[in-house]
C-alpha cells in the first residue's frame, strides 16, 4: 500500500463542498412517487416516434406513464418494443396528460446499481475521482491536512465519519449541522494557517534605512503645504512594514480627496531614497498618467509603461498598467515597494504574482471601497489596515434615489441650464443594450437643447468602452474644456480616472446594475474640488424592495469602508484562502459566532505551538 499523503485543499472542497444532492433509492419499484428519483420496472404498452421527440407510453404497477425523449437515436427506438419489460430511472412529474417522466435513463438488469442507495451529484461533479477520494479517506491513504486533535479538541464529528455520511451511508437532518460544523473548522484551520504564513515571510529589513519622516519633510516643503495626521500616520505605519518591523503588506482606504496618491509617492520617495525601486500598477492609462504627475511634484520622475510600450522597465520608479503583469522588470535596483492602486479592479492572482516576483518588496494596496475577501482578511489580521478619513478641504456630495422618469428629466435640464454645470449621464457597461441606451441618451439630450430647454451651447459628449484611447481622450478633453454647461453620456467606464474641475452632478442610470463599490467609484467624479457634488440614482418604480433598501443605505453614507462593509454582508466575503472576491467557497461562515470562534480556536492552537 503507498503512504498515506494528506488531501489537497481542492480535494478537501470536493469531499466537503461537493456532497450528495441528495440520494436515489436504487431499488426496483413498482409504484409511482412524483418528485422522487428512482428505478422503475415498466412495461411498455405503445411507442410513437416524432421529429423531436420519442413518446412511449408505460405500465409502472397500476399507474399509466409517459416516457418523453427529446435525445435519442436508433439504438433507443430499437431497443423499446411494445409488451416488453424495461427499467427506468427519472423523476415522475404531473403533466398536462397524467403522469410524465422527461429523458428518464433506460437500463437492462444487469445495469442496476446493487446498493439500495447511492448518493445523486451535481453534473460537474468528476464522479470517478470523488469515489477513488472518498475510498481513499475511508481506508487510510488519504489523510486531513489538519490535526485530528484540534478536531477533538472542539467536540466535534471525526473527518472520516463526515466523510463516510456525507458520500457512503446518508445522513439525518439533525447531523447536518454537525456536518457542516467539522468542515467549517479544517477550513478555519487552513485559513489560520495561511494567515500566519502570510504574516510571518518577508520580515528581514530591506537592507538600508527607509526614512520616512525625512521624505514627508521634504515633500511638504516641495508642496508648500503640510500633510494631513491621516496621512503622516498612514506614512508612519507604512515606516514600520517597510523597516520589517510590522506587516510585509497594507492596504491604505480612503475616499476621493484623503490624498492616498500622496501618500504612495511619499512612501515612493523614501524607499528610492533608500536605494531601492519601486513600481506602481494602475488600472488604465490615464491614472497611470495623473499618479505620475503626483510622484513628479515631490521630485521623482518615473517611468510610464502601458500595453504600447517594448521592453522591459528599468527606470527606479516605474507606474503601469496591467501591462506589468508581462514585463519583468530590468532595472538594476533591487525593488522594496509594490504599490497596487485601485485594487478593487485587480484580480487577487494578478497583484500577488507581481508582488511575489520581488522577494523583499512590501506591497501597499490603495482603494476608496475594497473588496468583501480584502475586508474580512483585513479583519483577521492578514494584512495591516490604514484608514484615511482626513481631507484638506471639505467634500460634499448628496445623494438621491429617483424612481420617476419625469422627474429625472426635470434634474438633468435644470443641471444643464446652470452656466459651467459638469455633470455625467452613467449607464451600465454590462448588458446586450448598452451602446442602444447610450445613443437614445445622446439623441433625447440633443432633442432637448433643439427645443430650447437648456442652452444651445452646451456640449454633449458621449464615451464608452469600444472606443480607441485617442477617441477617449479627444472626448474627455472637449467635455473638460467645455466653456459652458456639459454633459458627458457614458458607460461606468469613468468610474475610476476622471478627474474633472466644475463637474458636480452625476445621474446613473438603472443604479440597481451596478455595485456599490462601483456606485462609490462614481460618486467620486463630482464635489471633488470644493463645490457640492450631487448624486441621483435612478431605479425603476417595480424594483424589488432590497434594490431600494440597497440604493437607500448607500444614499445615507458617504464612508467607502461602511460601504464595503455593507456589501461584504450581502455578497459573501469571499475564498479566504484561494482567489474568489465574493460568495462562499466551503462552509466557513465568520459572521457565525461559532464559526468566528473556530477560526480563533485555530490561531490559538498554532500560536501554543499545537500546528
Amino acid at each position: 500500500m503507498a503512504a498515506a499523503r494528506h488531501l489537497t485543499r481542492r480535494e478537501l472542497v470536493m469531499l466537503l463542498r461537493e456532497p450528495a444532492k441528495g440520494w436515489l433509492d436504487t431499488r426496483v419499484h413498482d409504484q409511482v412517487l412524483l418528485g422522487a428519483q428512482r428505478i422503475y420496472r415498466a412495461k411498455v404498452v405503445s411507442r410513437r416516434t416524432f421529429s423531436r421527440v420519442f413518446v412511449v407510453q408505460v405500465e409502472i404497477g397500476a399507474e399509466r406513464v409517459k416516457l418523453l425523449f427529446f435525445r435519442f437515436g436508433r439504438g433507443l427506438t430499437d431497443l423499446i418494443r411494445e409488451g416488453m419489460t424495461i427499467y427506468v430511472e427519472g423523476i415522475a412529474k404531473a403533466g398536462d396528460g397524467g403522469v410524465e417522466m422527461a429523458q428518464p435513463k433506460v437500463m437492462e438488469f444487469e445495469e442496476l446499481p446493487k446498493p439500495d442507495f447511492v448518493p445523486v451529484y451535481s453534473s460537474k461533479v468528476d464522479r470517478r475521482e470523488l469515489d477513488g477520494l472518498v475510498a481513499g479517506v475511508l481506508d487510510g491513504s488519504l489523510t486531513l491536512p489538519v490535526p485530528e486533535a484540534f478536531i477533538e479538541s472542539e467536540s466535534l464529528t471525526p473527518f472520516v465519519e463526515v466523510v463516510r455520511k456525507l458520500h457512503r451511508d446518508g445522513f439525518v437532518a439533525p447531523e447536518r449541522e454537525w456536518l457542516d460544523h467539522t468542515a467549517a473548522a479544517i477550513e478555519a484551520w487552513l485559513l489560520a494557517e495561511s494567515i500566519v504564513k502570510a504574516s510571518s515571510i518577508r520580515r528581514e529589513p530591506l537592507g538600508a534605512t527607509v526614512d520616512m519622516a525625512a521624505a514627508a519633510r521634504d515633500a511638504e516643503s516641495r508642496l508648500g503645504f503640510r500633510l494631513t495626521g491621516d496621512q503622516r500616520s498612514g506614512l508612519e505605519q507604512i515606516g514600520k512594514m517597510l523597516s520589517g518591523v510590522d506587516y510585509a503588506g497594507a492596504m491604505l482606504i480612503g475616499d476621493v480627496g484623503t490624498g492616498k496618491s500622496l501618500v504612495a509617492a511619499v512612501a515612493a520617495r523614501a524607499v528610492l531614497d533608500a536605494g531601492h525601486a519601486v513600481l506602481v500598477m494602475e488600472p488604465n492609462s490615464i491614472l497611470a498618467r495623473q499618479i505620475a504627475d503626483t510622484f513628479r511634484r515631490i521630485g521623482i520622475e518615473p517611468q510610464i509603461v502601458t500595453g504600447s510600450d517594448d521592453g522591459a522597465p528599468a527606470a527606479h520608479c516605474v507606474i503601469g498598467t496591467h501591462a506589468l503583469l508581462h514585463r519583468a522588470y530590468g532595472g538594476e535596483r533591487e525593488i522594496g515597494l509594490v504599490v497596487v492602486d485601485e485594487t478593487q479592479k485587480f484580480g487577487v492572482s494578478q497583484f500577488q504574482s507581481l508582488f511575489r516576483r520581488h522577494e523583499r518588496a512590501r506591497l501597499l494596496q490603495m482603494t476608496a471601497t475594497p473588496l468583501p475577501r480584502s475586508m474580512m482578511r483585513s479583519r483577521l489580521g492578514g494584512m495591516k489596515v490604514l484608514r484615511m478619513r482626513e481631507t484638506p478641504r471639505p467634500r460634499t456630495v448628496q445623494t438621491h434615489v429617483v424612481t420617476e422618469p419625469g422627474t429625472l428629466k426635470r434634474i438633468v435640464i435644470s443641471a444643464m441650464r446652470r452656466e459651467g454645470t459638469k455633470m455625467f449621464i452613467v449607464h451600465p457597461s454590462i448588458g446586450s443594450h448598452v451602446m442602444e441606451s447610450v445613443n437614445r441618451t445622446y439623441r433625447n439630450m440633443t432633442l432637448m437643447r433643439d427645443r430650447g430647454l437648456f442652452p444651445a451651447t452646451s456640449e454633449l459628449v458621449v464615451l464608452h468602452g469600444d472606443m480607441d484611447e485617442q477617441e477617449k481622450e479627444r472626448a474627455l478633453r472637449r467635455f473638460m474644456e467645455a466653456p459652458g454647461s456639459a454633459a458627458l453620456i457614458c458607460t461606468s467606464i469613468v468610474e475610476i480616472g476622471v478627474d474633472c474641475e466644475g463637474a458636480n452632478v452625476v445621474v446613473v442610470r438603472d443604479a440597481s446594475r451596478h455595485g456599490l463599490s462601483q456606485l462609490h467609484q462614481i460618486r467620486g467624479r463630482v464635489g471633488r474640488h470644493g463645490e457640492t457634488g450631487h448624486c441621483f440614482l435612478y431605479c425603476a418604480p417595480d424594483a424589488k424592495p432590497e434594490v431600494y433598501e440597497r440604493l437607500a443605505f448607500f444614499a445615507a453614507t458617504n464612508d467607502g469602508f461602511e460601504i464595503a462593509d455593507y456589501d461584504m454582508q450581502l455578497r459573501g466575503y469571499g475564498d479566504l484562502i484561494g482567489l474568489a472576491q465574493k460568495g462562499r467557497i466551503m462552509r466557513l461562515d465568520l459572521t457565525d459566532a461559532l464559526h468566528f470562534h473556530l477560526f480563533h480556536a485555530a490561531m490559538a492552537w498554532m500560536e501554543e505551538g499545537g500546528g
